[in-house]
């Protein structure tokens, strides 16, 4: 890994074996030396050169959907907080992002005119104003466009558009 260091936080601990469903059962198969090996019952196995298998009891399947259940309330509310908070965040950094824009070729077109002013010869060539014209056309082009993507994403029919977060 180079150097990269990553952090890990158990929470908790659960186990699904072929010797118990939870952590003491299977923790005392183990240390009892008691094997989840036996023949194969969850599918016909008879093509099959080996019949035996440590298989997870289909109790401890019938119990999955109860165990993703009790996840997803417990996850799901914060994970909404979280993409919420990023999407917030990211609308946030896009419109800053383009009123700096803005903001950076106003001063570029400012100075460039202000130069120009300054130089003696105050009548701008055909291919300046050309330039400058091109120049303000394009500006006007990026608010527009950023004036357009504010409106689609803060506009109240945006809103109404947005499906509600899973689980609220």
């Amino acid at each position: 890994m180079s150097g990269l260091r990553r952090r890990v936080a158990i929470t908790g601990i659960g186990l699904v074996t072929p010797v118990g469903n939870d952590v003491a059962t299977t923790w005392g198969s183990v240390l009892t030396g008691k094997s989840g090996a036996a023949p194969i019952s969850l599918f016909d196995a008879s093509g099959f050169s080996t019949r035996i298998a440590a298989e997870v009891k289909t109790e401890a399947k019938a119990q999955g959907p109860v165990a993703i259940d009790r996840v997803a309330a417990l996850v799901g509310p914060r994970l909404d907080e979280i993409i919420d908070g990023f999407g917030s965040r990211l609308l946030e950094f896009v419109a800053q992002a383009g009123d700096a824009l803005s903001r950076g070729i106003a001063e570029v077109l400012d100075l460039a005119l202000r130069e120009r002013r300054a130089t003696k010869d105050h009548t701008p060539s055909a291919a300046d104003r050309t330039r400058i014209d091109t120049a303000v056309s394009g500006l006007r082009a990026i608010e527009e466009r950023i004036a357009d993507i504010r409106q689609r994403v803060w506009s109240p029919e945006a809103a109404a558009e947005t499906p509600p977060p899973a689980g609220g």
